[in-house]
């Protein structure tokens, strides 16, 4: 297995490049989940281990807190929490995280 091989620190970042990656292309958070579900099922990783990992790194860097508002918004490796999402948005976006900033702008915007 491929992630056997791949720290989970690096497994961790990988998907939030692809994530990052996604938002600097404008993708929606659609085309973004399909790319964030191809890459687990390439890594055999389960997402809510993952999520775990992420979700312990968030206090320490911002990046991690937008990651974890999109994978509550969809429901990524958690239950779908739309409050969660908000918060972590908020937090990011309180550290001038860019997308986080737009994020809780559309959450704003939709109430």
């Amino acid at each position: 297995m491929i992630s056997d091989t791949i720290p989970k620190r690096d497994l961790a970042n990988e998907l939030l490049e692809i994530y990052k990656k996604g938002c600097d292309n404008l993708e929606d958070d659609r085309e973004i989940e399909v790319e964030v579900k191809k890459w687990f099922k390439t890594h055999s990783e389960s997402p809510s281990h993952i999520f775990k990992m992420i979700l312990e790194r968030s206090d320490d860097e911002t990046d991690y807190k937008t990651l974890l508002a999109f994978m509550y918004c969809l429901g990524i490796g958690t239950e779908v929490d739309k409050f969660e999402m908000f918060r972590y948005y908020l937090m990011a976006a309180e550290q001038e995280d860019p997308v986080a900033a737009n994020q809780t702008g559309w959450c704003f915007y939709d109430g």
